[in-house]
């Protein structure tokens, strides 16, 4: 059925001056789960970190006390993500999860279970009457896929039967079996390609998605086309990108190397500088399954689409957004590209409202911009 609700509004707005916490006030306005309104008023009670997750989750708690149930999942998805505590981060999970399902029961939509390794894979099936083609689609670093249910419908409405599953280190397979994200993303694809025996499909991946939908497709043929949304044509670039050239020189080398003691110790003095730091290694040990940063940065070198570009076939759309870090590398990518069969590219613009990361602001606009690329071969 189609989604009878209008809930992609236009907009970015700052709720609260920190840019972190700002840009994810906005995700939860642009896909649709939280009016401006409240999210401004929210977003001034938030004096620090420490303030966050009390007003979330008192927000979280009222939502589901007057039966707003994408409000509550919202704001609990905001307390898991920013959480720490493991224990405390599992329990606002199951909450949102909870908050989804109630959310989103007027929906049609099967869910699976597949068999991977030594665990399963999860994922939801949405048809459609009218099939002109079928999107197979995924998240990246630590999203859920409940989080595009209602982009999605654009898709379903445009006659597209849309797959979205989660892999290793992503939402409930996370969380059910403790499995952390693997870089070889062509065999979860695979996997989720052979259960439903597909032989033509649209991949498109979502953030960190983009390298892991651009490695899946370097290997699996079954792949027509290939969405990246956005690009990330290199992890660990990306996130060096604010250091001077001098650092990154000498990281590289302290890795290159292998001085994992010395690496170690600078883990104290990121996680001391400021709460960023110290989320931001929490939440990558948590998704990648490491303790230590010498083995992060270890993992996150993985994530690059350098070595396999040159073997992608497919059609290639390329979406970015003019504000967001890894637009700096839209040049490289494109360049990689050489046996594609075509390649497409968007840079959306702050006056779109979309020129942030995955097009936060004016998500509507990159899923119009994906249907209108994909209706050239469909």
């Amino acid at each position: 059925m189609a989604f009878e609700h209008n809930r992609l509004p236009v907009g970015y707005y700052l709720f609260n001056e920190d840019k972190l916490i700002n840009f994810q006030l906005n995700r939860l306005f642009s896909t649709g789960f939280v009016d401006k309104d409240i999210l401004f008023e929210t977003g001034k009670q938030i004096t620090d970190f420490n303030s966050l997750e009390i007003i979330m989750s008192k927000y979280a708690q009222k939502g589901i006390e007057e039966e707003d149930y994408y409000k509550a999942s919202a704001f609990f998805r905001i307390c898991e993500f920013f959480c720490k505590d493991k224990s405390k981060k599992i329990f606002y999970f199951q909450k949102c999860i909870n908050c989804y399902k109630k959310a989103f029961s007027n929906l049609e939509y099967n869910e699976y279970w597949i068999p991977y390794k030594n665990f399963a894979l999860y994922a939801v099936k949405f048809t459609t009457k009218c099939k002109k083609g079928i999107i197979l689609m995924h998240g990246g670093y630590d999203s859920f896929i409940e989080e595009f249910f209602i982009a999605i419908q654009l898709f379903i409405n445009s006659g597209y039967e849309v797959i979205l599953f989660e892999g290793p280190g992503q939402g409930k397979v996370l969380y059910k079996y403790n499995i952390p994200l693997e870089s070889t993303w062509e065999m979860p694809v695979r996997t989720i390609l052979d259960y439903f025996n597909l032989s033509k499909i649209i991949l498109i991946g979502i953030s960190l998605g983009g390298y892991l939908a651009t490695r899946a497709s370097a290997y699996d043929k079954r792949i027509s086309n290939l969405i990246m949304y956005d690009l990330i044509y290199d992890f660990f670039e990306a996130q060096m990108i604010a250091k001077s050239k001098r650092d990154k020189i000498i990281l590289n080398f302290l890795i290159n190397t292998k001085q994992k003691c010395i690496i170690n110790q600078m883990e104290k003095k990121t996680r001391k500088d400021s709460f960023f730091g110290d989320w931001i290694l929490t939440q990558g040990f948590n998704v990648f399954g490491v303790t230590n940063l010498y083995d992060y940065l270890l993992e996150i070198k993985k994530y690059s689409t350098r070595n396999i570009s040159d073997r992608i076939s497919q059609d290639v759309l390329i979406l970015a957004g003019e504000e967001d870090v890894y637009t700096n590398f839209i040049i490289q990518q494109k360049k990689l590209l050489i046996n594609a069969n075509s390649i497409s590219c968007r840079v959306f613009r702050k006056d779109e409202n979309s020129s942030h990361h995955c097009q936060v602001g004016n998500i509507k606009l990159a899923f119009s911009e994906m249907i209108m690329w994909l209706n050239r071969f469909y």
